[in-house]
């Protein structure tokens, strides 16, 4: 039977009428409607997990100017903690609690806000092949057939999604569709909190979406944390490995523990309804159309420990191990609930593919 856990993170937002704001990542004449709109100002941190009796983990969106205030604030049965233990990227922060008492508030302006210290089910993926997903709004049925790709050709056995409020379906229904494919362990994380707008080229480097990779780094550290392997992939996307292994049996095999995916972008057949699932992907670009490389890896290796973004693990240092020639990702531009600009608009260098079509001949 499969283990089902569902649960919302239930991290810290700032008041509305607190003075305290997240520093903006673009200067004032760059900043327009939709960016004011989605730009995430408020939230301090996003979750707090027991990883075992003597220490709790916070991971908190990076935390610019409010640094001094989400490091200093948190309290154990009123007594202030003693300085936690810091990791930190370019977009996320995670403070390592010493359990230091039975209750733990968070202190701002001289109010103590509780903060809910949640357990981990970590022992739940221990030793299993697991995959980890944002998700919003995607089509189960997509997930099925997604799944059941990964179940066939590469051995899955867990999942993890963490869920960016969906409003087509409640977290039970998206857990209950990814269980019905026969999984050992499905958890769906509700991650209530703004996604963040495109924004790539802030003064030194800052990028406007904190919270994708947070949450890959909380996965990194938590429910994932003892897991044989972990594949990093969207609903749209598709690992391939020409001779029929597993992507994480390769990941587990390697020096480095650590598998680099290239791919290229493919594309529905000609007249496809829009958004289209996966089996109508049949075309690709002459030359190929190529996307940004995902990855698989082993939570305990070196370059994991630097940490995971959504393209990369061990930051710079993922140069070390080259990408694969075995694998290819197939990127599925129609499979999408179009939430970014033109994402339907198909180019015209593109060809029918009948590697693409012998692929996805078997997909339901």
């Amino acid at each position: 039977m499969t283990f089902i856990h569902v649960e919302t993170l239930r991290g810290l937002r700032l008041p509305e009428a607190s003075p305290h704001r997240r520093e903006h990542v673009l200067p004032p004449q760059r900043r327009n409607a939709d960016y004011l709109a989605r730009y995430d100002d408020r939230t301090l941190f996003y979750d707090a997990v027991a990883l075992d009796p003597r220490r709790v983990l916070v991971t908190a969106p990076v935390p610019y100017n409010l640094k001094p205030l989400l490091e200093g604030g948190f309290r154990w049965d009123g007594k202030p903690a003693r300085r936690p233990r810091i990791w930190q990227n370019a977009r996320t922060e995670q403070l390592l609690l010493r359990r230091a008492g039975e209750r733990l508030d968070f202190e701002l302006d001289g109010t103590a806000m509780p903060v809910h210290v949640r357990a981990s089910v970590a022992h739940r993926f221990a030793g299993l092949n697991a995959l980890v997903v944002v998700n919003k709004d995607n089509d189960l049925d997509w997930f099925r057939s997604w799944l059941g790709y990964y179940i066939r050709s590469h051995g899955l056995q867990a999942l993890v999604v963490y869920d960016n409020e969906s409003a087509r379906y409640a977290p039970e229904d998206l857990a209950a569709a990814a269980a019905e494919t026969g999984l050992e362990a499905v958890a769906v994380y509700t991650a209530p909190f703004p996604y963040g707008p495109p924004v790539k080229d802030g003064p030194a480097g800052r990028n406007g979406r904190l919270l994708q990779t947070s949450l890959l780094n909380l996965a990194r550290r938590d429910v994932l944390s003892r897991a044989r392997a972990v594949l990093n992939v969207d609903v749209d996307e598709v690992v391939h490995v020409r001779d029929g292994a597993s992507v994480f049996d390769m990941a587990a095999a390697k020096r480095f523990g650590f598998v680099k995916i290239h791919g290229s972008w493919v594309y529905p057949a000609e007249g496809a309804e829009l958004p289209a699932p996966h089996k109508a992907h049949v075309r690709r670009g002459e030359p190929d159309h190529r996307c940004n490389q995902k990855w698989c890896t082993r939570p305990d290796s070196l370059l994991s420990r630097l940490g995971w973004t959504p393209h990369r693990v061990g930051e710079r240092f993922v140069r070390l191990e080259k990408a694969s020639k075995a694998a290819w990702l197939y990127h599925c531009k129609g499979t999408s609930t179009g939430w970014k600009k033109k994402r339907f608009d198909l180019p015209e260098d593109i060809v029918v593919s009948p590697e693409l079509q012998s692929f996805f001949s078997d997909w339901p």
